[in-house]
């Protein structure tokens, strides 16, 4: 902040950027408050990174995890460290932390804006709530905290996710700002009603386009597009709250309610996100993707599957086609004949020849033998081609002909 001024001040301005970005700006006209015209305020500078920034960190961070395979790991610390991924998220988490300090601690009234305010200055006013309040830790309270930050407040969600074809636009912030909230649900797991299953497939249906919430860069926008009747993401997970509920949730009672949330903002305790970024690594995934279980009849069915890509039984992730140039298994590059197949068990990417096997995915209500490969054909019970009996399926969490959204996804993609 500036120096002299007052520490009893009566309004605290927290510019997310630094000194020397916001003095730049003044070129264009912008610029940032000059204190000395208002008395009893407080400026701090709060040096978070631009969209530009963002999205070459979040690129750089890619090329890491996508370069680093279970056998040559040696130097992954030094690549995370070069991507400045948890750098950028420490400074969030710190802006945010600052922020509620001020309003908790010392009831002063914090003012909160950037260059223009739809990013980083979503991204530290709504951490900052989660940090105060902890309606926001709720599963509807997030989803209020979201539409209020984000969406109604004008997060340009359709140039930042690319939908409007500007590359030079496009930044993951509002995914970033979901990382923050991982973090704090590992430092203070039984504050937070929602588990990291709500949050990481939040950061997957930014993607999707199957739900209306995210295809407008401000609320009159949205209002005006025929996108607004569509299906509100927000009443998928509450149809399926079960499946993102915190088990070790505590409700706060009327004597915790007023405590304020202060995380260790960190790169010494801040991680890397692994079920979301090492959903497709080998050492993560373990050897062990499936338990088989008896059931009194003797039969054996896959009762659960391990593997981070599919934490629900009826959900696999699907790798994108641009993360791999290569085979998963034979290492050989895709070309315009050798095709990409997605092995439909783990979702992995590999050539025709690795992936050429046919096996029932019953966790994810699939009966008919599909593609998968040939790691996970080894690891699935039963023969190539073998039948499927109809006791085993008493453990699939469906009914016939009432198939969840995910596994309608996962049948419309059983073509080979």
């Amino acid at each position: 902040g500036k120096a002299g001024q007052d520490e009893g001040s009566r309004l605290v301005i927290i510019d997310c950027r630094s000194e020397l970005a916001a003095d730049a700006n003044s070129l264009l006209g912008k610029g940032t408050e000059q204190v000395e015209n208002y008395k009893h305020c407080k400026l701090l500078f709060q040096n978070i990174a631009n969209i530009h920034s963002v999205r070459s960190s979040l690129a750089i961070l890619r090329e890491a995890i996508m370069a680093t395979n279970s056998d040559d790991d040696k130097g992954w610390l030094l690549k995370i460290h070069r991507s400045g991924w948890l750098g950028h998220i420490a400074d969030i988490m710190q802006a945010a932390s600052r922020a509620a300090y001020y309003v908790k601690q010392r009831s002063t009234p914090i003012l909160v804006h950037c260059s223009d305010g739809w990013d980083r200055t979503a991204q530290v006013s709504a951490l900052a709530q989660i940090l105060l309040d902890p309606f926001y830790r709720t599963l509807e309270g997030f989803f209020v905290l979201i539409e209020k930050d984000w969406l109604s407040f004008g997060h340009k969600f359709k140039e930042r996710l690319g939908l409007s074809h500007s590359v030079s636009e496009t930044s993951p912030i509002f995914h970033q700002w979901i990382d923050c909230v991982w973090q704090l649900t590992t430092q203070f797991p039984e504050k937070f009603e929602f588990n990291e299953h709500l949050l990481r497939d939040i950061v997957f249906h930014l993607h999707t386009n199957w739900f209306s919430n995210f295809y407008c860069d401000c609320e009159r926008e949205w209002v005006k597009s025929p996108s607004s009747s569509g299906l509100s993401l927000w009443s998928f997970f509450l149809a399926n709250k079960s499946s993102y509920i915190n088990k070790y949730y505590e409700s706060p009672g009327p004597e915790n309610k007023a405590k304020v949330l202060l995380p260790v903002a960190t790169m010494k305790i801040l991680q890397i996100w692994p079920s979301l970024y090492l959903m497709y690594d080998e050492s993560f995934m373990g050897q062990d993707f499936y338990r088989v279980e008896k059931l009194q009849t003797g039969s054996e069915i896959v009762a659960s599957h391990k593997s981070p890509t599919s934490q629900h039984k009826n959900f696999v992730w699907w790798e994108p086609d641009d993360w791999s140039p290569q085979c998963h298994d034979c290492k050989v590059a895709f070309t315009w004949f050798r095709r990409r197949h997605h092995c439909r068990a783990c979702g992995r990417l590999y050539c025709h020849k690795c992936s050429n096997q046919r096996k029932p995915l019953l966790q994810l209500g699939i009966v008919k033998p599909v593609r998968v490969c040939e790691r996970c054909a080894d690891k699935i019970p039963g023969r190539k081609g073998s039948i499927v009996s109809m006791a085993s399926l008493k453990s699939i969490d469906y009914e016939a002909g009432h198939l969840s959204p995910w596994a309608g996804f996962c049948k419309t993609s059983e073509a080979v």
